[in-house]
């Protein structure tokens, strides 16, 4: 449900004009990253035969790509969907004739919509699921950054329904403070000595970083709601009762624990965060939770700063790390796990 779904967006139609159906339709979809399809010099995952080349390694991070002389052109490619008819669930439909050109990072769809559905799923098809197919054929992961268009003569740009953001507020001077708080926080990770709180540091930045190298700040919603349930886990056990316990020792109010930590939990283990789930919630529902999103993003950040202080005044004691290396029983499902691995590696690449 959290991964497979689409933020709600609507129709910004130009000049006040009606879309009216059935009606000519065109689309254009603005894709990312340019360079993957020949739109901008840079770097790519791919290497072109019979082109001079030079691989680029960056070893601060690891990636690579290649730069090839003289630069890709745009990628150019085109095809004619001749009319389909299929029997969904919910009865038969037919689609119309549909022409799709891309040049470069521009995708354009040509077809005839009878019904206001109907350009529903051409926008659908256009903006989610042919990117994804792009990115299953092609040798590098492209996305849609925009769609615009006409029905007829009317123009529009199909856009999000409902930004939802945060902007903390700061001074000059605090900002500093700020950044040399960071730094005292360091001393006290090391008198703490404790690995499981530099873990839940480490999840929380995570989940703050998947806010804001998606597409949209949502884009990895699933994956963020994940890695701050960890930050929970890693300091507390899995139990929904344990976290509670402890978090009631931290001194917080049982009204606060299950607002802002159980209900994340809950979120993990039964809506497509931690297990698949195709059922949609209505918009409205679904924005309500994007805006808990936020919210609990700056709870687990409150959580990580108050584990900090009392772990350092000793008012506070986390588990014990543990033992660092697999149990038996783990060790024997990693080392199968590893004899796999190394069966399904080409020779070159097995250690």
């Amino acid at each position: 449900m959290l991964t497979y779904q689409f933020h709600k967006r609507s129709l910004n139609v130009k000049e006040g004009g009606k879309l009216v159906f059935p009606n000519d339709v065109w689309l254009d979809v603005k894709l990312a990253p340019p360079e993957v399809l020949g739109s901008a010099h840079a770097p790519v995952p791919y290497y072109i035969f019979d082109r001079k080349a030079d691989i680029t390694l960056d070893m601060h991070t690891g990636r690579c790509g290649v730069v090839h002389d003289p630069p890709l052109e745009a990628v150019k490619a085109s095809c004619l969907l001749a009319p389909q008819e299929v029997d969904w669930p919910d009865g038969s439909v037919v689609f119309p004739e549909m022409h799709i050109e891309l040049e470069g990072d521009r995708l354009c769809f040509q077809t005839k919509c009878t019904t206001r559905p109907m350009f529903g799923r051409a926008l659908y098809e256009s903006h989610y699921l042919i990117p994804a197919l792009l990115s299953l054929e092609l040798p590098g992961t492209v996305f849609a950054v925009s769609t615009t268009g006409r029905v007829g003569n009317v123009h529009f740009a199909w856009e999000l329904d409902e930004a939802v953001f945060c902007v903390g507020a700061a001074t000059e001077s605090s900002l500093a403070e700020k950044a040399e708080a960071s730094f005292k926080h360091l001393t006290k990770m090391r008198r703490a000595a404790s690995v499981r709180l530099e873990a839940a540091v480490h999840y929380l930045h995570t989940a703050k970083r998947l806010l804001v190298v998606g597409c949209s700040h949502l884009e990895f919603m699933a994956e963020c709601i994940l890695n701050l349930c960890k930050v929970l886990e890693i300091a507390f056990g899995k139990k929904r009762d344990d976290v509670r316990g402890e978090l009631n020792r931290l001194g917080y109010s049982d009204v606060e624990i299950e607002r802002d930590f159980v209900l994340l939990m809950l979120l993990r283990s039964h809506f497509d965060v931690g297990h698949v789930r195709l059922a949609l919630p209505p918009d409205n529902e679904l924005q309500a939770l994007l805006r808990f999103l936020q919210h609990a993003d700056r709870a687990i950040e409150h959580l990580v700063k108050r584990l900090l202080k009392m772990v350092e005044a000793g008012s506070y004691e986390l588990p014990p790390d543990g033992e660092m290396s697999f149990d038996t029983q783990d060790r024997r499902r990693w080392n199968n796990i590893m004899r796999q691995v190394e069966q399904a590696l080409p020779p070159s690449q097995a250690t």
